[in-house]
């Protein structure tokens, strides 16, 4: 069938979602167990209160729980390098996800069933060359890549750095030397910030092909960046989290008073 994927493809593909997903493990066991640890905060939260006949106590046991889950799940984030990383990674997706939609007028797909979908309902266009890299349809995607047409120099940027992701699919180790030191010339501010975000996550992946550590690499990216939006930093994000806690406190009380009335 057209466009099934090869045994070739699929191998290439798993082993670039394995580097992604190794990148961010920490991320995602996190955002787990404290999913975990909310579903733990209500149940204990509820005992305390059936207990004591105290739906108050009921929200201070939950708050405790998941107070006391936060401070063991995300140490991680203790570590500087690691919470500017995060801010780049949360940045970089979010500027993705907009670029594409403007680009496409489409969401970016998230997994390989999505994306072969959209290559089905995108025959030709922009985005088909990313992609094919990113479903591991090598040859097909140095077609797409070659038939690019940069029309300013931030563009022809982010094809090379297509190019050279398609060689870090094909488990090959790219030189991104001329790309560290040019992606300062580029005019455009903002799409000068991305681009250097595009190169971090490069950077970060091969590092994790090669087992090393990921996050120096992303840390310097952020601070080469200078800045990045106020809802990617952590303190934001913390402030969020804190607000789902108080959701969580507010179901937990709501709960036990409707039990112990």
């Amino acid at each position: 069938m057209a466009g099934e994927p090869t045994e070739d493809a699929r191998i290439v593909r798993r082993r670039a979602e394995k580097a992604g997903a190794d990148l961010i493990r920490p991320l995602a066991n996190s955002m787990r167990t404290t999913l975990l640890a909310a579903v733990l905060a209500v149940i204990g939260g509820v005992d305390v209160g059936l207990i004591t006949r105290q739906p108050a106590l009921a929200g201070l046991a939950t708050a405790a729980i998941t107070a006391a889950g936060a401070a063991l799940i995300w140490t991680w984030l203790l570590d500087p390098q690691r919470r500017a990383g995060l801010e780049l990674l949360f940045d970089h997706d979010c500027h993705e996800r907009w670029e594409w939609k403007q680009e496409t007028g489409t969401k970016l797909p998230r997994n390989a069933i999505a994306a072969r979908a959209w290559l089905e309902d995108h025959p030709t266009g922009d985005g088909r060359a990313a992609i094919l890299v990113r479903l591991g349809r090598l040859v097909e995607a140095d077609v797409a890549i070659a038939a690019i047409e940069p029309k300013t120099p931030e563009e022809a940027f982010a094809v090379e750095i297509l190019r050279k992701t398609r060689e870090q699919y094909a488990g090959k180790r790219p030189d991104l030397s001329v790309l560290h030191t040019s992606w300062r010339s580029l005019p455009d501010l903002r799409e000068r910030r991305h681009q250097r975000e595009c190169l971090a996550v490069l950077d970060a992946l091969i590092a994790v092909e090669e087992h090393r550590d990921p996050w120096p690499l992303l840390a310097q990216a952020r601070a080469d960046i200078g800045e990045v939006h106020r809802s990617m930093r952590i303190p934001w994000l913390s402030a969020r989290w804190a607000a789902y806690q108080l959701l969580i406190v507010a179901f937990t009380v709501g709960v036990t008073f409707a039990l112990v009335s």
